[in-house]
């Protein structure tokens, strides 16, 4: 699968290297040089600087060319504005990351049916966790809603 991953950070990184281990083939697009320079040197992908609201930068890109993409910078209306212009250029499926739970489902209206929050994806681990680990805690809460 050809995935282009937007925004360099923490997040971004840990995709590129799981993806890449995984066998598809990546790229990324990030608006900070010298966080470019950094995974290109260190992965073996396809870099571009370059912001994902800029509809030019997009298309010089080519993004068309990729299955997904995936945008992930630390700025939830970035993401979102990004996945739809990208969907406007013709990718079919983008996945934008967002803090804000109401963000997420402005995004879901706005035709953007893949979003990730980190703070939801983070709470449901942690009753996941407690579900698993502490189940009489879970069953008195349970019980209580009764």
């Amino acid at each position: 699968m050809k995935i282009i991953i937007v925004g360099a950070g923490r997040m971004g990184e840990m995709l590129v290297k799981e993806l890449k281990e995984n066998g598809n083939e990546v790229a990324v697009m990030d608006i900070n040089a010298e966080r470019c320079q950094e995974i290109s040197n260190q992965y073996d992908v396809m870099v571009f600087k370059g912001d994902v609201t800029d509809m030019d930068d997009l298309s010089n890109i080519d993004v068309t060319n990729y299955d997904l993409l995936v945008s992930v910078t630390g700025d939830g209306e970035k993401n979102i504005l990004g996945c739809l212009i990208a969907k406007d250029l013709g990718v079919k499926r983008v996945i934008a990351r967002v803090s804000d739970p109401r963000l997420s489902r402005i995004a879901e209206k706005l035709g953007i049916t893949d979003t990730i929050c980190p703070e939801i994806t983070a709470a449901e681990k942690i009753l996941y966790v407690i579900k698993e680990k502490y189940p009489s805690m879970a069953r008195l809460k349970e019980s209580k809603q009764h």
